[in-house]
């Protein structure tokens, strides 16, 4: 699957497949969303013990994310995971064997940013509260997140401290 962004729709090209030589084959496209103003940033993951893809992405300053079926068929519906009256950008995915977590950074009463996360289900929908990963005088922007050694989820941010 491959997600792309255009300027009238946030679609995701279903049965998208890479093929060694670089090349891809397309089906129809697969509809996440019809928000056309401000839906940058879109995060996708497989999951195997499910058979689904988790599609994640920011429209205008929240967080939304949904599942999306093999064969194309969305799975539930387009769900405001952070939907706060702070903006919420760059939604990043991970799964492990019983579920995904999608982390993001919040911008904070002042003017940095925050990390924060949130369980899912195979269908992209909250199965859990929001959590906060790292807060601090600085900003904590651009998380990427990773399942692996351990058992456990783990992060990287930058971070604009100092010292």
């Amino acid at each position: 699957m491959l997600v792309l962004l255009n300027h009238t729709a946030f679609s995701l090209i279903g049965n998208g497949r890479c093929l060694s030589s670089g090349s891809v084959t397309t089906a129809d496209n697969i509809l996440i969303s019809t928000a056309v103003a401000n839906t940058p940033l879109p995060d996708l993951i497989y999951r195997p013990d499910t058979d689904r893809y988790i599609v994640a992405w920011q429209q205008g300053g929240n967080v939304y994310s949904r599942g999306v079926l093999p064969n194309g068929t969305v799975a539930g519906g387009a769900t405001a995971v952070a939907n706060t009256s702070q903006v919420e950008t760059y939604p990043r995915l991970a799964s492990d064997a019983s579920g995904t977590l999608l982390v993001w950074q919040r911008q904070n009463t002042g003017s940095g940013y925050d990390l924060h996360a949130r369980p899912l289900d195979a269908n992209g929908q909250p199965t859990g509260e929001t959590f906060t990963i790292q807060e601090a005088a600085s900003n904590q922007q651009s998380p990427a997140i990773a399942y692996g050694s351990g058992n456990r989820y783990q992060l990287a941010w930058q971070d604009d401290a100092t010292g």
